[in-house]
C-alpha cells in the first residue's frame, strides 16, 4: 500500500460462538455479555477499534447486541455456520480495501491493529495478510488484516463455507506473521478466563 496518512480500513468482529465452553462449566450467558469495569467483552473490542481509528466496524454474529451508533451487524448463513461463513458476511458490507478480522472474546485484540496494518503497508503488493503467530507458533487467523480483495477472492474459491476451519481459506492466501506481543489473540473461553482478565 505505502500510501500517504493513515490507512482506512474495516473492522469485522466475529461474535457468533455459541459459548460452549461456558455452558459446559455451568455458566449459562453470552460470554460477550461479560462485564468489567461496566463495558461488556464486546463493547470493549469495539471501544478499542474506535481507539484504533477503525474507518468502519461491523459485528458478526447469531443475535443482534446493543451496538453504540455507527456500527454495522450482520449475521452469518447459516446461523452457527462459524467463523469463515461470518466473515464472508461482514465482507458483503465491507467498504475499505485493508480488513482486519478480530474476534469479539479477544479483549486484547485492539492493541494490535497498529502493528498489523503498519506491517501490511510495508509489505509487498502480492502479501494477501499479516496474521499474529503466539508464542506456541500457532497462527492466530482471528486477530489479523488482509487485504479486502484477496479475502474475497479466496472465499470464492471455497466450495463450502459453512463449517469451514479458518485454516482452509488462509491456506489460499500468501500470509506473513507477526508475533504476538501484546496477547492480543488471546481470548476467554471459560469463566476462569473470564476471572484472569476481570470480567464477570
Amino acid at each position: 500500500m505505502g500510501q500517504d496518512g493513515p490507512v482506512t480500513y474495516t473492522a469485522i468482529v466475529l461474535a457468533g460462538g455459541t459459548s460452549r465452553r461456558f455452558a459446559e462449566a455451568g455458566a449459562s450467558l453470552n460470554k460477550l455479555t461479560l462485564a468489567r469495569e461496566g463495558r461488556t467483552l464486546l463493547a470493549g473490542v469495539i471501544d478499542g477499534l474506535h481507539e484504533a481509528a477503525a474507518s468502519q466496524i461491523i459485528v458478526v454474529g447469531q443475535q443482534q447486541p446493543d451496538l453504540p451508533p455507527g456500527v454495522a451487524w450482520t449475521f452469518e448463513v447459516p446461523t452457527g455456520g462459524g467463523p469463515v461463513a461470518g466473515l464472508a458476511a461482514g465482507l458483503q458490507l465491507a467498504m475499505c480495501d485493508v480488513t482486519v478480522v478480530l474476534a469479539g472474546d479477544a479483549p486484547r485484540g485492539p492493541l494490535a491493529v497498529a502493528a498489523l496494518i503498519a506491517a501490511l503497508d510495508s509489505a509487498d503488493s502480492l502479501t494477501a495478510g499479516i496474521v499474529l503467530i503466539d508464542d506456541a507458533g500457532r497462527l492466530q487467523p482471528l486477530c489479523a488484516v488482509y487485504r479486502t480483495a484477496a479475502l474475497r477472492s479466496a472465499l470464492e474459491l471455497m466450495p463450502d463455507l459453512t463449517g469451514a476451519p479458518m485454516r482452509e481459506l488462509t491456506a489460499r492466501l500468501k500470509l506473513e506473521t507477526l508475533p504476538d506481543e501484546w496477547r492480543a489473540a488471546l481470548d476467554i473461553d471459560t469463566p476462569t478466563d473470564a476471572a484472569r482478565d476481570g470480567y464477570s
